[in-house]
C-alpha cells in the first residue's frame, strides 16, 4: 500500500498482513531492493505495532514484482 502524509509530500510503502519471520523479510528486502544503502538512516524500517513493513518513498510495483518472483 502506499500512505501519503504530511500534505502529499512524504510518501510511504507498506507492507501489511506479515506472517512469519518478519525481520528477515526486511533484511531480504534491503540486500535485494537497496543494496547500496548504507545510511544510519535506513529506508526499509519494521512497525512491530502493527508487523508491517515500512518502506521510504514509492517502491509498490517494484515490491510487487518483488514479491512475485519470490513465489508470494
Amino acid at each position: 500500500y502506499i500512505d501519503l502524509k504530511n500534505g502529499r509530500t512524504r510518501i510511504l510503502t507498506i507492507l501489511r498482513r506479515i506472517e512469519g519471520d518478519i525481520q528477515a523479510l526486511r533484511n531480504d528486502i534491503k540486500k535485494d531492493l537497496f543494496p547500496k544503502d548504507h545510511s544510519t538512516h535506513s529506508k526499509v524500517t519494521i512497525n512491530h505495532t502493527n508487523n508491517n513493513v515500512v518502506i521510504k518513498g514509492d517502491y509498490c510495483f517494484l515490491l510487487k514484482k518483488w514479491l512475485m518472483d519470490k513465489g508470494f
